[in-house]
């Protein structure tokens, strides 16, 4: 089996009219293929603005209904915010940070990892469950993760004055 990727740096490019054309032709000569927009940004809020998006388009192209399952199968990861789909990541991982009650802290860091969680969960199954939802929400590509075994200091605040020594 042959893959064939489509890139271009820019949007209106014409990626998606093309992978549209593929597609049809694909349908025509009874040759039928999948297709991947597995991060997209600028998704509407408004349902019925959805019909106009890429994936969209793209589902159209293959013949397939633009429902919940197949948007999902196409575009995994889909973002509000009209920005870069890095940046509109950045912004949804804060965000889902935000409002998960077991992250009590998110850190974005240098190095090799992203981000730094400091969470707080009963056992492994919660802990599988959050990292699960995270990973529904956001494009995570590994995750490494500690368990803290015993705690022999934690300081919840650091004093103004201790900053400066």
């Amino acid at each position: 089996m042959t893959g064939i990727f489509i890139a271009a740096t820019g949007t209106d490019l014409g990626k998606t009219h093309l992978c549209a054309q593929l597609l049809q032709r694909g349908q025509q000569d009874k040759q039928p293929f999948w297709i991947s927009k597995p991060i997209i940004s600028g998704w509407p809020v408004d349902q019925a603005r959805i019909a106009t998006t890429d994936t969209a388009i793209l589902l159209q192209a293959a013949g397939l209904p633009i429902d919940e399952a197949h948007i999902q199968a196409i575009s995994p990861w889909r973002f509000v915010l009209p920005q870069t789909p890095d940046m509109a990541a950045k912004a949804a991982m804060v965000a889902l940070c935000q409002t998960e009650t077991a992250v009590l802290e998110c850190h974005g860091v240098a190095g090799e990892d992203c981000y730094v969680l400091k969470v707080r969960v009963h056992d492994p199954k919660e802990l599988e469950a959050l990292l699960d939802r995270l990973r529904s929400q956001v494009p995570i590509a590994r995750s490494v993760t500690n368990i803290v075994m015993s705690t022999h200091k934690e300081t919840l605040q650091v004093e103004p004055e201790e900053i400066n020594k």
